[in-house]
């Protein structure tokens, strides 16, 4: 029913063999303008008009959930969702459930013995932004 697997060529656009229901597929179009910022912050009444992509896959399972109890048959529902990801899209009120002040970055700059080069430099890049960000918040 739901992605679970990055998108495109690769899966055969999400692999439409594999599904025994249609897959469903949250609509970007708005957020896609958006995607210039590395994050944003969304208040409540943009994403009332126009739902964040995962917001609106918790709520097509939601609703797939609700149809499966319906029967007594056994089933699998996979759910995927997009963030953390880039660019960050997320509601502003979870800025105040993580006060600026609060959060602790961890000062060690190492990879973790064995690491993938390519990941530690995703991970270096994400804590810069995430620094960044920190930052940001308390100016």
């Amino acid at each position: 029913m739901f992605q679970v697997f990055h998108p495109g060529l690769a899966s055969g656009f999400n692999d439409p063999v594999s599904w025994t229901e249609p897959y469903f597929s949250p609509d970007d179009s708005y957020w896609k303008h958006r995607s210039n910022k590395s994050w944003v912050a969304v208040n409540e009444s943009e994403a009332q008009i126009y739902p964040l992509p995962d917001t609106q896959s918790a709520n097509a399972a939601v609703k797939q959930l609700e149809k499966f109890s319906e029967s007594h048959n056994p089933f699998f529902l996979a759910v995927g969702f997009h963030k953390p990801h880039l660019p960050f899209q997320f509601p502003s009120k979870f800025l105040n459930l993580y006060p600026a002040e609060s959060v602790k970055l961890p000062d060690n700059p190492f990879a973790p013995v064995n690491m993938p080069q390519v990941e530690f430099c995703y991970i270096c890049n994400t804590v810069c932004l995430i620094n960044n960000l920190v930052k940001f918040l308390h100016f």
